[in-house]
């Protein structure tokens, strides 16, 4: 089989190894914190290691939205102490793990609507200049004696 035949090699092996050695670090260094990144984190860090994508579109919308609201969790665990009992006693807290989950959701919502929405808008703007352009096409043709160039 020749070079070029070869299938392309997948991306992204690396980052993952990356992670998980990282995130493996932070698990021995300091154990609280990394629980609870873990657990508020969950769904985006699922969706990130199993996101094929090579920009993961989809998983970092959500992974920054996760992060916006696990950072002032980790900054309460770390000013109470950071022990693991104050850290599992704050990832168990229903509305801190459903504004950190539900955090997510709407950043998965947004990476998932956003498209569309802007296809939308962009489809509207360029409905609305074509009305425009006829119209002006409408009234040079009757400024100037033209005939209608309109397609019947």
């Amino acid at each position: 089989m020749s070079a070029s035949a070869k299938q392309p090699r997948r991306r992204g092996r690396g980052q993952r190894w990356l992670i998980m050695v990282l995130g493996g670090v932070a698990a021995a260094a300091a154990t609280p914190s990394a629980a609870l990144v873990a657990i508020l984190l969950a769904p985006a860090l699922t969706l990130w290691l199993s996101d094929d994508d090579d920009d993961k579109s989809a998983a970092r919308p959500v992974l920054f939205a996760g992060l916006a609201a696990t950072v002032p969790q980790l900054v309460n665990l770390w000013a109470a102490g950071h022990t693991m009992p104050l850290a599992l006693a704050q990832a168990s807290d229903v509305i801190v793990l459903a504004t950190a989950w539900g955090a997510q959701a709407a950043g998965w919502l947004v990476s998932e609507c956003a498209p569309l929405v802007i296809a939308w808008v962009m489809v509207m703007r360029a409905q609305a200049r074509a009305a425009q352009l006829r119209a002006l096409r409408r009234r040079l043709e009757e400024e100037w004696n033209l005939p209608s160039g309109e397609a019947k």
